[in-house]
């Protein structure tokens, strides 16, 4: 009997694998995603697949055609506590047509990728070629405990792309990814959002710095990046050939006698440096936390994971192109490039951006922007200062972009707008890149000539007070605002002073009697009287 039931174990276990619509020896890179709906305890779930072209396809109706029933199958478990790993079902996601089998360009724009995207494009010859494709689909999490928040939702498929130089038997390793959501928050809670692939060319030799932050979070949330094994499957990471492992994925630099030193990542800013040494294809595996104060304290409220293929050529000496800065008269700011700008809210900022390329007059420059969707949201506009229509075929080899910005009272904070400004030319095989982060606070700086609406601009609460009474202000000043406190007779009973660049300060309340005071602060620009009921 027990041989019996191995043998239906094993014919069902190959009936599977011919009846799958998940292809073997492919993926290179991935990332998944989660967004809330308005419904509770249901979250549309994304997961991008990338393959290398030159495996089997994602897909099985492919080349011919992209059927709409391609799909993937994902788990629902537990994360944490009495619920670690307990399974809660699964769920399939299925293909997003208009978004899938869409070659990724590399910088080699006069020479195609090996791609047909699923048989609509004629190949070229730029190696190695790689695809996205798009799964999405609704997952409803009713079958979790009430009492389980925080869910994980994972998937695993076969096999990974046979040409990563590091892994032990690749083709037969099985892809893993996972993300968590905590589901009991009072908030919405969805997953940042990438603008771009986690695919990477690069010239071996060379000091590279890979921007894997410039995620945008739809909550506001604070993000941090940490690096994780390459899993095949929940907890089991993949084998490695030594002398490499997961510390030490690729050769660079320093690696292996001094592996912490030879790569670094920000965990804030996401960016990772490295200098790539030989030719090679490799993956590392990225976690995106999602931080927000839940109950007077930060915790992670949900991550996801990012997947990303490095590969390396030989190429010839390119030096990088470089940004210069502007202000609004096309005059050279002063550092430069300058990093760093204070911007009054409501009055107009203008700073053009123009990267230079001096290698070749074939080549050309091109700018890109990380962060550029939450300024234009807040009114903020991007002019290219070239013709577009002749883009292709001249160049630019200057190329200039103006950004204006008339910043709305709400978006005045302490915390400033971080722009990633990132420059790269056209060389093949990998072009060389540059970038800038640019600082962007905006607020209500003394010396310009704007008068401040006191009573919009202080809060001053809890009124009824008790023991302490806050003063808060609505962005830092460049000056230092005094505190009077009278008593109904007149007489000055308490001063206190918020320093320059200061946002609030707690007055405490608990020597003086109880009743009405008159509350004073005073500025060069503030005036504000405010009646404080002591009880």
């Amino acid at each position: 009997m027990t041989h019996l039931k191995s043998l239906l174990a094993l014919i069902i276990l190959i009936f599977s694998l011919y009846t799958s619509p998940i292809w073997a020896n492919h993926l290179v890179a991935g990332e998944m995603r989660y967004q809330a709906t308005d419904k509770p305890n249901e979250y549309l779930i994304g997961m991008k697949l990338y393959r290398n072209c030159g495996g089997k396809e994602l897909c099985a109706s492919c080349p011919i055609s992209l059927s709409p029933g391609c799909q993937i199958n994902l788990q629902i478990d537990g994360y944490e506590g009495i619920y670690a790993n307990e399974n809660f079902g699964s769920a399939s996601i299925k293909i997003v047509k208009h978004a899938s089998a869409q070659h990724i360009q590399g910088s080699c724009k006069l020479n195609p990728s090996t791609c047909t995207n699923c048989g609509t494009r004629n190949p070229g010859t730029f190696s190695p070629g790689y695809e996205v494709y798009y799964f999405e689909g609704i997952i409803k999490l009713d079958s979790v405990p009430a009492n389980c928040c925080k869910v994980k939702i994972s998937y695993q498929s076969c096999c990974r792309n046979e040409v990563l130089t590091s892994l032990k038997n690749p083709a037969l390793t099985n892809y893993y990814q996972e993300i968590m959501i905590n589901r009991c928050l009072q908030s919405a809670n969805s997953a940042p959002v990438y603008p771009s692939d986690p695919i990477y060319f690069t010239c071996t030799g060379t000091d590279e710095t890979l921007y894997l932050g410039g995620a945008i979070d739809p909550d506001g949330d604070s993000l941090s990046y940490e690096k994780t094994p390459l899993l095949s499957a929940s907890g089991m990471p993949v084998q490695y050939f030594g002398p490499y492992s997961d510390s030490v994925p690729f050769p660079y630099f320093g690696a292996p006698a001094n592996p912490q030193k030879g790569i670094e990542l920000n965990p804030i800013s996401g960016n990772l440096q490295f200098r790539p040494m030989g030719t090679f294809s490799a993956n590392m595996c990225f976690r995106i936390n999602k931080w927000r104060k839940v109950n007077g304290s930060f915790e992670i409220v949900g991550f996801v994971t990012r997947e990303i293929n490095i590969h390396t050529f030989y190429c010839p000496n390119n030096n990088p192109p470089q940004i210069f800065t502007y202000d609004k008269n096309h005059q050279l700011t002063s550092p430069q490039p300058s990093q760093s700008f204070k911007l009054n809210s409501e009055e107009e900022f203008c700073l053009t951006l123009s990267a230079r390329d001096n290698n070749a007059s074939s080549d050309t420059t091109n700018i890109t922007f990380i962060g550029k969707e939450i300024l234009e949201k807040l009114g903020g506009k991007f002019t290219p200062l070239y013709n577009p229509n002749t883009r292709i075929t001249v160049g630019p080899k200057f190329d200039s972009i103006q950004f204006c910005w008339s910043p709305p009272t709400s978006a005045i904070r302490t915390e400033p707008y971080y722009l990633k400004v990132k420059a790269a030319d056209q060389a093949c095989p990998s072009s060389a890149k540059t970038s800038l982060n640019i600082q962007l606070t905006v607020g209500i700086f003394l010396g310009l000539n704007q008068n401040i609406d006191a009573e919009k601009f202080i809060q001053i609460y809890p009124n009824p007070a008790t023991d302490l009474l806050k003063v808060e202000l609505l962005s830092p000043l460049a000056e230092a605002l005094t505190l009077q406190l009278f008593s109904l007779n007149g007489c000055l009973v308490q001063t206190e002073k918020i320093p320059a660049k200061q946002l609030s300060i707690s007055l405490k309340l608990d020597q003086h009697p109880r009743g009405i005071y008159l509350l004073k602060v005073v500025g060069n620009k503030v005036n504000l009287n405010k009646k404080i009921n002591l009880m």
